[in-house]
């Protein structure tokens, strides 16, 4: 890295912060990395996905589960096609609990 790739922090803030760590991302149009200062405790990983148990007392939700899953066509290795139907299938519901949510609040 060169010097415009760096944070420039006190003593007084590394005490007070000892387990924060610089990140240095994919260049862009630029000819310098955009830098992260993270100063979290812990890294928890990417925010889960939440499947409320009250949906599936809602009319119609095992059907449109079931038949959104079935329609959803991936080619690859089972991973893989497990991981993309899963992301596409999490779109879908959120699409549904709006229309769902609206329909309900009507």
């Amino acid at each position: 890295m060169s010097r415009l790739d760096r944070f420039l922090l006190s003593g007084e803030w590394c005490l007070t912060w000892p387990n924060c760590t610089q990140v240095a991302r994919m260049r862009g149009l630029s000819d310098h990395c955009p830098l992260v200062l993270a100063a979290n405790e812990e890294d928890w990983g990417p925010r889960p996905s939440w499947m409320l148990k009250c949906w599936k007392e809602v009319p119609g939700y095992n059907l449109f589960v079931r038949d959104k899953w079935n329609s959803l066509q991936v080619d690859g290795w089972g991973g893989f096609v497990l991981k993309e139907k899963f992301k596409m299938i999490k779109s879908a519901l959120k699409e549904w609990q709006m229309l769902t949510l609206r329909i309900c609040l009507a």
